[in-house]
């Protein structure tokens, strides 16, 4: 299965990550993310989901995984259209 699980970020919503290696595993997970959405399976699959309004949320809550989400929806967002 190529598709990442959005569920490992899902706790980051409200949680700030409390190590230094959990931050790191944080960003990795939105790097993993965001290499998954150059992919237009995965992408589709990200959007139709709810992984553009999980990311939304992220945003508004203010806590560390504000900006992989914005990098997240960034990819999620720009490659539309293109052929990958």
């Amino acid at each position: 299965m190529n598709y990442f699980k959005i569920d490992y970020l899902q706790y980051y919503k409200r949680h700030d990550p409390q190590t230094a290696e959990e931050q790191e595993m944080m960003e990795n997970l939105f790097n993993v993310l965001c290499s998954s959405l150059m992919a237009t399976v995965n992408r589709d699959r990200f959007l139709r989901g709810e992984g553009l309004q999980l990311m939304n949320l992220m945003l508004r809550e203010k806590k560390m995984s504000r900006n992989g989400s914005l990098k997240v929806s960034l990819f999620a967002t720009l490659f539309v259209g293109f052929i990958i």
